[in-house]
């Protein structure tokens, strides 16, 4: 064995720029799969680990402040109560946005950091200063500083707007906000129709929103979840108002079909990993057969000097052993390195965690996994070499 080692560390000074060559491209490859199946699992897991932390069960809309005492129930577990504001048709960077798919709120006045993810700027503090989700800052294009325009309604609209099933044209104030920051929460996500939101700040409530029509809004966790939802649903149809109404709306439903909506990005994701294993196997597979026979040319007078067949073929694996744990290494450097990078879309504003990832679990067993397959990438061609 000590003959081997004296051979393989004289190869090692004859050939390194070839060994890093193939390390590097293990790296690249590695990484790439890396980075393809950490991304799978990634939006596999992103709305779930959103929902846990910013999502809720249910909303409930009152056109009149809800009753004392009215969310004091033992399955409720938490509540964030919020302004909704009735608004005309908006203008957003130039672009109509129609008055159904935009809604204008209020920040929440409690549970502000379990409700809404602020992905880029920061929250509104001044009376024309706006939080935009990022579904509107995709589709027109908003960034920060951009100029959202909305009218709104006088309270002397209210029963032409609660009882009209057409446009009702906004008499009240006409308000061009200016975008300070980008957030996500769960009603940003796609669903069957599009859902644009926009947060004002506590400024603007006190301000110019008291003279507008507005409504009472509140996202509910529930201590069971969809357990309760039968016990909330006849709570609410023996609880409604003299006047005005109470609406509840089960956003457990919605949160199913918007996973789903995500899982194909996450089915592509690992597609993306399996063809790049398949193209590197046949990559790396052949440069380790061509690193087989370059060696094996010195083989004749190394067997010369006494070292038998099964003693080149351990040189042989050694060799790749090295290659493997030196690209091992790269490809999880790289992986890490690109991280920031992914996923994209709806995923990425729903995961949770943001900037460089790194996974024990994954990191261990991919490191394994490139050693064991550049190390069974170069049995056959070792074999035949040494023989």
């Amino acid at each position: 064995m000590r003959s081997v080692g004296v051979v393989f560390r004289a190869e090692f000074l004859r050939r390194w720029t070839s060994w890093l060559a193939l390390a590097l491209l293990v790296a690249l490859i590695g990484g790439t799969v890396l980075a393809g199946v950490s991304t799978a699992r990634r939006t596999t897991s992103a709305f779930s680990g959103f929902t846990k932390r910013f999502g809720y069960d249910a909303e409930f809309f009152s056109s009149s402040p809800f009753p004392k005492n009215f969310f004091h129930l033992p399955y409720i577990s938490e509540v964030t109560p919020e302004v909704y504001y009735a608004n005309g048709n908006g203008i957003a960077q130039g672009h109509f946005v129609p008055n159904q798919d935009l809604n204008i709120e209020g920040l929440p006045t409690s549970n502000l950091s379990s409700t809404i993810k602020l992905l880029s700027g920061r929250m509104p503090t001044g009376p024309r200063d706006a939080l935009v989700g990022f579904s509107m800052q995709q589709q027109f294009g908003l960034k920060i500083g951009s100029i959202v325009t909305v009218p709104f309604y006088k309270k002397s609209q209210r029963i032409d707007v609660l009882n009209s099933n057409t446009y009702v044209a906004p008499n009240g104030p006409r308000v061009s906000f200016r975008v300070v920051g980008i957030e996500v929460s769960e009603v940003d996500f796609p669903t069957s129709s599009p859902t644009y939101s926009l947060f004002t700040s506590p400024a603007f409530n006190r301000g110019v929103g008291r003279t507008t029509f507005s409504a009472q809004f509140a996202q509910v966790r529930l201590r069971r979840g969809q357990n309760d939802m039968p016990l909330v649903q006849i709570y609410v149809n023996h609880h409604q108002p003299v006047k005005g109404y109470i609406y509840l709306q089960n956003e457990d439903a919605n949160s199913a079909s918007i996973a789903q909506s995500i899982q194909p990005q996450s089915t592509g994701w690992w597609f993306f990993a399996l063809f790049a294993l398949l193209a590197g196997l046949a990559l790396v597979g052949q440069a380790l057969s061509r690193q087989s026979l370059v060696a094996r040319e010195s083989y004749p007078t190394l067997a010369a000097l006494g070292l038998r067949p099964r003693q080149l073929f351990g040189l042989g694996m050694i060799r790749a052993t090295a290659i493997g744990v030196a690209g091992a290494v790269g490809a999880v450097a790289l992986a890490f390195a690109v991280s920031p990078l992914t996923p994209i879309g709806e995923a990425r504003a729903a995961e949770p965690t943001q900037g460089f990832v790194f996974s024990g679990a994954l990191v261990g067993l991919g490191v394994l996994a490139v050693v064991m397959v550049v190390t069974a990438l170069t049995v056959l061609p070792s074999w035949r070499a040494a023989q």
